[in-house]
C-alpha cells in the first residue's frame, strides 16, 4: 500500500485529476501529499511536435519480421507474392508450420519451416500472415496453439494479413466480429502491397478517436489537460490493480480513458509495425 501512495504522490505533480482517478482505482482512503519535486512543477506545458509519436512515425517496414502461419496446400502464389513484397521492403519472412519439418505447397514444392506452431507465439513478430489452405484450416481449428496464434496477434495489436481460407480462424479465436483495418486481405500482389504499406505506419491517420491503448486500471472516462509523459503511461500499465480492465484512448496528442475494456475495444496505437 505504501508503494501505491508513492505512485499517486508523484502523479499529483503531473496531473491532479489523473492522480485522483488512479487513487480511486487503487481504493486509497485518503490522498497523499504531493512528492517533493526537484523544481517547481509546471502545469501548463506546450505540446512538442518533436516528441510526438504520431508526427514522427517510421516510414518503412525495413528490418521488421513477419511470421507466416502455413499448412499443407498453402497457395504458393500467395506465399511468393508476400515473400517478394517483403524482400522489396527489406523486411523478413519467417515460416511457421504445424510441424517444424515444413509443408507441401499447392504446386507440390516443399516449404521449409523455421518455427513450429506450438513453440512460436505470434507475439514474437512485428506482424503476422495467416496462409492456411482450405483443406487444412480445419486441422488448425482443432489446434489450441493456432487459436492462440490468432487471438494473441489480435490482442497484442499486430497487423494481420490473411487469405480467405483463414477466416474461420478469426471465429475460432473469438475475434471474427472485431476485425478492423489492421487486418488486411492478401489478395494477390495488390493485397500484399497494401499489407506492407499498412505495416509501415506507426499511427493510423484514420479515425484516431477510435484507437485505443490498453491499461489495467479502473478509471472513469476523462480527458487530460495536456500531454502525459510516456513514463506515466508505463506506471499506469505496471500497477498491479485488481478489477476491471480499461483503456486509454489517444485522440491526437491527448490521452483519454474511456469506460471498461471489452473485446470490441481493440488496442490500435500503431508503433513501428506493431500497434500498442
Amino acid at each position: 500500500m505504501a508503494l501505491y501512495f508513492l505512485y499517486v504522490s508523484h502523479l499529483l505533480n503531473i496531473d491532479k485529476d489523473l492522480a485522483e482517478h488512479v487513487a480511486h482505482g487503487l481504493r486509497l482512503k485518503e490522498m497523499p501529499r504531493p512528492a517533493d519535486a526537484a523544481r517547481p512543477t509546471q502545469e501548463h506545458l506546450r505540446k512538442s511536435p518533436a516528441l510526438s509519436i504520431q508526427l514522427n512515425g517510421p516510414v518503412s517496414f525495413t528490418g521488421r519480421k513477419v511470421g507466416a502461419l502455413v499448412t499443407d496446400g498453402v497457395d504458393s502464389a500467395s506465399l511468393q507474392a508476400l515473400r517478394t513484397a517483403l524482400e522489396k521492403e527489406g523486411a523478413l519472412l519467417e515460416i511457421v508450420a504445424p510441424h517444424v519439418g515444413g509443408v507441401e505447397a499447392s504446386d507440390g514444392s516443399w516449404i521449409e519451416a523455421a518455427q513450429q506452431l506450438r513453440g512460436d507465439p505470434s507475439v514474437l513478430y512485428d506482424a503476422v500472415a495467416l496462409l492456411p489452405s482450405e483443406d487444412d484450416v480445419e486441422i488448425l481449428m482443432q489446434e489450441p496453439t493456432a487459436r492462440d496464434f490468432v487471438a494473441d496477434a489480435f490482442a497484442h495489436c499486430k497487423f494481420i494479413g490473411y487469405v480467405k481460407a483463414a477466416l474461420p480462424l478469426f471465429g475460432k479465436a473469438g475475434v471474427s466480429d472485431s476485425r478492423d483495418d489492421g487486418c488486411i486481405a492478401l489478395e494477390g500482389p495488390e493485397g500484399c502491397a497494401q499489407f506492407i504499406a499498412t505495416c509501415r505506419h506507426r499511427l493510423s491517420s484514420q479515425n484516431l478517436s477510435q484507437k485505443h491503448l490498453c491499461c489495467p486500471l479502473s478509471l472513469r472516462e476523462r480527458e487530460l489537460e495536456g500531454p502525459v509523459p510516456q513514463a506515466v503511461i508505463l506506471i499506469l500499465a505496471l500497477m498491479p490493480v485488481k478489477g476491471e480492465r480499461t483503456v486509454l484512448r489517444q485522440t491526437g496528442e491527448i490521452p483519454v480513458a474511456p469506460a471498461r475494456y471489452t473485446p470490441q475495444m481493440r488496442p490500435s496505437l500503431w508503433a513501428g509495425g506493431r500497434r500498442y
